[in-house]
């Protein structure tokens, strides 16, 4: 077979550079060569010129020679040094074991580097991996000695390798290994001779450079190693699982090439790209890995002025550099920011430099040098250790280089640009005018010496970027965890932590964070809020990380407009943990430093989601706030927003995830935030439950209700949330969740159209449901339209909460508004909130998958790629499946996706029931839904799968039973919901028509009725006291006390009613029996006993002589019974007040003496077993 390896070198020396990623396959593969040889030998002899290893390959070999790997350093690389590979036969009998040089013993040579093909700068004193393609495969024989001989003439070489002096299989041959060893005698890998099966390797030679402006094509170099033709085609673009491979190219020799054109790669972020060979007849003979590699736009420069456009050549030169200046005048002012310029580099050498300067130019002088005195920015673009990439060597590149410092220009000082080639004295040509006198100034016009490419009339070759001066100053305030808290004893971050946050699956080092009951930090637990979180990383394993860009984008785009940190950029962070209005002090000294660095006195404001809350309250407290000239909220959750109660009542992982990957414990954030003002004050506030009706909807024990704010908070205290803070977040929202925010100019920027948004929350008697509502996935439209009229707003359809301040249009609407040019719109964004509801344009319309189950499983979905959303081995959450979305509340898992084909995959974690509920949106208005109730599995090994391909496709669910890949049942669905069912979230009614209390040993008549007005009733199941049972079935109650018939009921949409009914069973009480009178009219002497009876039978007459019967007394004085019992005394035939039973008269009796009373009017009570009880009034008299 054939292989194709695609290895992790990939370079673009374009406009969108390619920063290389972590290749997701790290090592090549090769065929098994452990046969041929595997130990390197070294000649005992050593010149000055040359140096030659050895390796004797052995004598039973017979597979052809194709290729050579070996790991060797070049040490000294000169004009005259070359490097060579050769395969040579040993002479019949001979023990020589290297290369004679005889004609007839070198069986092969190639030539990998000389001065012709010098080898690269980057290659040169250290160690380098080479595989070398023979021109011709080398057939060996059997009972020939081989030799491999790597030379190094004009230098020296290290070979990695053994120093064992016998390490070959023919002992005899050994030789001495003298110097230049780079291993032990435990390493006899170093390098090796690959042969047997044609092998094809496609590579992509390393390229990394500094942004370009102006490019071509983005060059491939594929290197085939193997003999023969063929077809390879390759493919690339930023969906991994859509890759689509084209750009056939036909193989006829070792090498081809294709190119890439330029606007193909464009698009920021990561690109996989991927390639296959195909045989003569298109037959798929091997498909490579996969690489990934990085597109990042080149600095933003819009909004720079060109302030001067002519180069100009320095008329002297020396051996290791050459200048090119330009003079920029002296009537410039404004702020230099960065530099754009077109050079070529002709020859790349060890010591080679590429930077540019500004200077000031000596005054009254026409020297076109900067010194460094004047130097008054620089920038080293390559260097010794940083070094050209070799697509760069040699070919004109233009690039853009934006300075760390930008310098500030003054009227009346002449400056200079320059750039630095040094390294050999022809080494830059430049792109640019050729006239001799292209200056404003002709008395500083010098010669020009040569190596332009343009003419007289091209003068744009290249230019210095200024950027507007006197910026207004800008302040940037997060959302909730969007500030790293540090622990202020030691300076330790403490959240986010993310690398420790990956690697522990409970998260326990975030404990650190949580308040005491009052909502304060705990001693010794106090945090600092040091700074705003740019972007997180985390090591997957080995070399392959993962980032989270959280407010790096929006930052980044402020500094590349030339906005510098703590001049006129500002950074708020603040510990979004405690009570926000305990943070506005804090916040205070952002704003007060940004108005003093402001040479208006006037600031603008971009704060999102929580931070907007946070400047509001802070805003509220000023009378005139005119120092403020713009404000700019995005994502703010005005109202609240229901992710907060799903946060504290179940735990959530509030919104901090890794593309691709949710590491967050959302149990751990539960914990935490129990005592948390900041999180609490994120619940819907009493407006929104008055504007949006509710967020709640409690259906346990029977009911159907809609909760209101205070019966919501309820919920949360019987939940055992802290009342306390519960009180202090309403307070924080009643006095202002009905003012606008107290700025003049406020622009709000509100994401819509995402189906994950928490609008409600339904709670059953065995399982919660969510309801989905309009929203940017955590804050739901209605939170963030608040009193929207008062400002200017911008929707922004399909954008996620954390993309509202990342992703480039919002950025680019910010960059306008601050601008001056508000009404200027990016395509994607909108001015009214019809695209978010009702778009006119049909083919906008978001259709939203929701997959559910319910019990204790496991649910996974994955894509027809074989991206997969849902837990995963190290207990995180796998969020491969573009724009899916995984919540997890108690035994509830929902995956939210778009519409489309998926496989669904429910894993159980035990024995018992599941439900699974698939549910499509348009819009987020239910359009169908299907479901699957009480489906059965008989262990943690049960797997069920269905491949869903939409409400009307096949929807046969497969159950492995037992965990052996093969289906043991088909499951059709319960139900297919069209969309009049498909909304239907009120639970079936239950109604009974029994008594609650009978005579024990009754029969009864089981009555109950179910009934469901919308999708219908599908299940129905019913047990008493544990026994299953129907309607019209009868029972018999056999013993006293409660006797519990519980119903449960499921409709068609899967919405579950669980409702109890007690019989209470008693026993059948005769009445007092003589000497009492049950009315209370008896009149008993002082002193006398008085006779209790009574008697009990059960539902049949029979006698019951086995129940308990307790005998108590009070006073009555003034027709109040007292409170006091009074002890009775007891008689032989007594027990304390415990009556006995007379077996021949079937009665209790108990003799009561009245010895110890008093004269009044008494009550006697009979207290029985059954939890019944009866009374009767005695008199006593003299």
């Amino acid at each position: 077979m054939k292989k194709l390896l695609l290895l992790g070198l990939l370079s673009l020396a374009v406009a969108a550079l390619l920063s290389v990623a972590i290749p997701l396959v790290s090592t090549s593969v090769y065929a098994d060569t452990s046969a041929i040889a595997s130990q390197p030998n070294k000649d005992v002899s050593t010149s000055v010129a040359s140096q030659d290893w050895h390796q004797y390959l052995g004598g039973n070999l017979s597979e052809p020679i194709n290729r050579i790997t070996f790991n060797s350093r070049f040490n000294g690389w000169e004009s005259n040094s070359s490097l060579q590979v050769r395969i040579c036969k040993i002479p019949d009998g001979s023990s020589i074991q290297y290369c004679t040089g005889n004609v007839d013993t070198v069986l092969s040579s190639k030539t990998l580097f000389n001065n012709s093909n010098p080898m690269p700068v980057g290659e040169r004193d250290v160690f380098v991996e080479r595989t070398v393609t023979l021109d011709t495969p080398l057939a060996l024989t059997s009972g020939t000695g081989y030799v491999l001989n790597v030379r190094c003439p004009g230098g020296s070489c290290d070979l990695r390798g053994s120093s064992d002096v016998n390490a070959y299989p023919d002992g005899s041959l050994g030789r001495k290994v003298t110097g230049g060893v780079a291993a032990d005698d435990t390493v006899k890998d170093a390098y090796f001779v690959i042969g047997g099966e044609d092998e094809i390797e496609i590579t992509f030679p390393q390229d990394s450079s500094e942004p370009n402006t102006n490019f071509s094509n983005w060059e491939v170099n594929y290197e085939l190693l193997t003999q023969g033709s063929g077809k390879v085609r390759v493919g690339y673009g930023t969906d991994l699982n859509a890759l689509s491979l084209s750009d056939e190219v036909d193989v006829a020799n070792n090498v081809f090439s294709t190119a890439v054109p330029r606007e193909n790669i464009l698009t920021p972020g990561t690109w996989f790209a991927q390639a296959e060979l195909l045989d003569d007849n298109e037959n798929i003979l091997e498909t490579s890995p996969v690489i990934s590699f990085t597109a990042i736009e080149p600095p933003d420069t819009s909004g720079m002025q060109v302030v001067a456009i002519q180069p100009s050549q320095d008329s002297g030169s020396a051996a290791t550099h050459q200048y090119w200046d330009q003079y920029l005048g002296n009537n410039l002012s404004g702020v230099v920011d960065g530099i754009t310029f077109n050079t070529k580099f002709n020859n790349w050498v060890s010591n080679s430099s590429l930077s540019v300067q500004i200077c000031e130019r000596y005054d009254g002088q026409s020297v076109f040098h900067c010194a460094a005195e004047k130097t008054l920015a620089s920038k080293v673009i390559y260097s010794s250790t940083n070094q050209m990439p070799l697509s760069e060597q040699g070919v004109f590149v233009e690039r853009t280089v934006v300075f760390d410092n930008p310098v500030t220009l003054n009227d009346g000082v002449e400056y200079l640009f320059v750039i630095r080639c040094n390294g050999n004295a022809s080494n830059c040509s430049i792109k640019g005018s050729s006239d001799a006198d292209s200056y404003g100034d002709g008395s500083l016009a010098m010669g020009v010496n040569g190596n332009f490419v343009g003419d007289s009339v091209v003068k744009d070759a290249f230019f210095i970027l200024g950027s507007e001066s006197d910026l207004t100053p800008v302040i940037i305030v997060p959302g909730i965890m969007g500030s790293r808290l540090n622990r202020v004893s030691d300076g330790e971050e403490v959240w986010p932590d993310a690398q420790t946050m990956f690697d522990s699956e409970s998260d326990e080092h975030l404990d650190e964070l949580a308040l005491n009951i009052s909502g304060k930090e705990r001693a010794g637990k106090e945090m600092d809020p040091e700074s705003i979180i740019d972007s997180e990383e985390i090591v997957i394993a080995g070399p392959i990380s993962v980032e989270r860009i959280a407010y790096g984008n929006l930052i980044n785009n402020f500094i590349d407009q030339g906005y510098e940190e703590d001049v006129n950029l500002f950074l708020a962070p603040y510990d979004w943990r405690l009570d926000i209005h305990d943070e506005i002090n804090r916040f205070g000294g952002n704003v007060s430093e940004a108005v003093a660095s402001s040479p208006t006195g006037k600031i603008n404001i971009v704060a999102h989601s929580m931070g907007g809350l946070l400047v509001r309250e802070y805003l509220s407290n000023f009378s005139d706030t005119s120092f403020v000239d713009k404000l700019i909220i995005a994502g703010v959750p005005q109202l609240g927003a229901p992710k907060a109660f799903k946060a504290i009542m179940y735990g959530d992982n509030m919104g901090f995830v890794f593309p691709g990957r949710d590491i967050l414990n959302p149990e751990r954030i539960q914990t935490i935030s129990q005592d948390m003002p900041g999180v609490y004050e994120l619940l819907p506030s009493r407006r929104y439950v008055q504007v949006n009706g509710g967020y709640v909807h409690d259906f346990r024990s029977g009911g159907s209700d809609i909760l209101d704010y205070d019966e919501t908070e309820q919920l949360l205290e019987d939940n055992a949330k802290n009342s306390t803070i519960l009180g202090i977040a309403d307070g924080f929202h009643s006095p202002l969740d009905g003012k606008s925010f107290n700025a003049q100019n406020v622009y709000n920027i509100i994401g819509c159209e995402r189906g994950e948004t928490f609008g409600a929350f339904r709670i059953y008697d065995d399982k919660v449901e969510i309801t989905p509502v309009d929203g940017d996935g955590t804050v739901p439209l209605t939170s963030a339209i608040n009193l929207s009229s008062e400002y200017t707003n911008y929707f922004i359809p399909g954008s996620k909460h954390m993309g509202i301040i990342r992703d480039e249009e919002p950025l680019e609407l910010i960059n306008n508004i601050l601008g001056g040019n508000p009404d200027i719109v990016p395509d994607g964004v909108e001015t009214t909130n019809q695209e978010c509801f009702n778009p006119e344009d049909q083919s906008r319309v978001v259709e939203t998958l929701q997959v559910s189950t319910h019990s204790p499983v496991e649910l996974h979905v994955y894509d027809m790629a074989g991206n997969h959303l849902g837990p995963n081995v190290d207990g995180d959450i796998d969020l491969q499946i573009p724009g899916g979305d995984y919540e997890t509340i108690g035994h509830n898992n929902f995956a939210i996706l778009p519409n489309g084909n998926y496989e669904i995959v429910v894993d159980a974690t035990g024995a018992g029931e599941f439900d699974l509920e698939i549910e499509t949106y348009a819009d987020l208005v239910p359009e169908s839904k299907v479901t699957y109730i009480d489906v059965p599995v008989e262990s943690d090994a049960s797997v069920a799968t269905l491949d869903f391909s939409g409400a009307t496709g096949d929807l046969t669910l497969n159950l492995d039973s037992d965990g052996d890949e093969n289906t043991d049942e088909q499951i059709q669905p319960n139900a297919v919901l069209d969309s009049e069912t498909a909304g239907d979230i009120i639970p079936p009614e239950i109604v009974f028509d029994m008594p609650s209390e009978v005579i024990v040993n009754s029969q009864v008549v089981i009555d109950f009725a179910v009934t469901d007005d919308l999708s219908g009733i599908e299940v129905v199941e019913a047990d008493f006291d544990g026994t299953p049972v129907d309607t019209g079935d009868v029972v018999q109650i056999s013993s006293i006390g409660d006797h519990i018939l519980t119903v449960r009921a499921v409709d068609s949409a899967g919405n579950p009613r669980t409702e109890e009914f007690v019989f209470h069973a008693i026993y059948n009480f005769g009445g007092f029996m003589s000497p009492l009178i049950q009315d209370g009219s008896g009149i008993y002497k002082l002193g006398s006993t008085i006779p209790i009876k009574f008697q009990l039978v059960d539902a049949n007459g029979g006698h019951i002589s086995t129940a308990s019967a307790l005998l108590t007394m009070k006073k009555i004085s003034s027709g109040i019974v007292g409170d006091e019992e009074v002890p009775l005394s007891t008689s032989a035939a007594d027990t304390g007040n415990i009556f006995r039973y007379d077996y021949v008269a079937n009665q209790y009796i108990y003799n009561l003496s009245t010895k110890t009373m008093s004269i009044g009017t008494w009550q006697l009570k009979i207290a029985l077993g059954d939890t019944t009880s009866y009374e009767v009034e005695i008199s006593l008299k003299k």
